[in-house]
């Protein structure tokens, strides 16, 4: 598994759709492999653009594998895992590694929610599922300003992702 940390430019896949809506996960993947090519550093599968939050789990899942098949080893696949609650958000995240994320993206849930619980909850959750920390991200520019950006247990791996790049 590739280190999530990375330095230099990650960029947030678009999601190619064929003309029937379903999910191009080809395209996707070499589009990603375009860009790896071009020097990016990282990528993020399904997890900031818009069509993230309309894709079944299923399709998320094919898509991420496509993604890892097709970029080198050493890029992080990066992969959405956002949801609304800690074990919908948990259940995306481990499902998400076993596809082959080297980390998942989680954004603060909507509605002003306890983020310290929150997070915990979803580190505690993918720990316990997969036997390991996970690496988890956070965008703390979306959170509440009162709030740390990803107040998650000690001994799990975080990329935070914001004004800059950086793992503990």
């Amino acid at each position: 598994m590739t280190d999530p940390g990375f330095l230099g430019v990650g960029v947030a896949l678009l999601t190619v759709f064929a003309d029937d809506g379903s999910v191009d996960v080809e395209a996707t993947a070499r589009h990603a492999a375009r860009l790896t090519d071009l020097g990016v550093r990282a990528v993020i599968v399904a997890g900031t653009t818009g069509e993230a939050e309309t894709l079944e789990d299923a399709e998320r899942e094919e898509l991420i594998a496509g993604v890892r098949d097709r970029v080198p080893r050493d890029i992080p696949v990066i992969a959405g895992a956002s949801a609304a609650w800690p074990r919908a958000t948990a259940r995306r995240a481990v499902a998400a590694r076993k596809a082959g994320a080297d980390g998942v993206l989680v954004l603060p849930p909507r509605g002003g929610r306890d983020l310290v619980g929150f997070y915990s909850a979803v580190t505690e959750a993918v720990a316990s599922a997969l036997s390991a920390p996970s690496a988890l991200s956070a965008l703390p520019a979306v959170s509440a300003p009162s709030a740390a950006p990803c107040p998650c247990s000690d001994d799990a791996p975080i990329v935070r992702i914001g004004a800059g790049v950086s793992a503990s």
